[in-house]
């Protein structure tokens, strides 16, 4: 962070990611709480950029717009059935090291599919590349098959954000471009 702390963002089944930081590079984490950011129980990924902003981009609870929870069956692992909805890969910025997030945005999407793991660089200042599994569900199915990656180009602008996604897979539903209300 700006005042040399750590901020890490954990994945939880709690409907949320977790916030915890550090003051001394990472060896002890003392502050532990909910972020208040809707999160399923896939894992997001963090990025300080160029200009200090933060960008996150991660799987958001629930269908952009939606209410309904998608849940696994509860197991003997979890005390808290996990959230596993993947569909969608959405991105926010924060000005003030994660205190506030700009609305999420909805870069990638993998209907009846998923879209996870994410992983971003900014190549150069403003040009941010994103990388996620996809993975594709065939109509009619419940089994998922074939696995490919996704490749996004963001190009922030201002204070806000110009994309254009770009795949090797031949099912993908990307959203050709859009601008980011920064």
């Amino acid at each position: 962070m700006q005042n040399g702390s750590v901020l890490m963002l954990i994945r939880t089944n709690l409907d949320q990611f977790w916030a915890a930081y550090s003051e001394d590079h990472g060896l002890y984490w003392r502050v532990i709480k909910p972020s208040g950011i809707a999160a399923s129980s896939a894992p997001g990924y963090l990025l300080r950029l160029a200009s200090g902003r933060l960008a996150l981009i991660w799987n958001q609870l629930c269908a952009n717009g939606e209410t309904i929870i998608a849940r696994a069956p509860a197991s003997h692992r979890h005390e808290t059935a996990e959230s596993w909805y993947r569909e969608e890969l959405s991105m926010a910025l924060s000005e003030d090291d994660g205190g506030t997030w700009s609305k999420p945005v909805v870069v990638a999407e993998a209907p009846g599919g998923q879209i996870g793991y994410p992983y971003m660089l900014e190549r150069k200042p403003g040009e941010i590349w994103v990388f996620a599994r996809w993975t594709v569900a065939p109509e009619n199915r419940s089994i998922t098959c074939g696995r490919a990656f996704i490749g996004v180009c963001i190009t922030l602008l201002g204070a806000g954000m110009f994309w254009d996604m770009q795949t090797k897979g031949q099912r993908s539903r990307l959203h050709a471009s859009g601008v980011f209300p920064g």
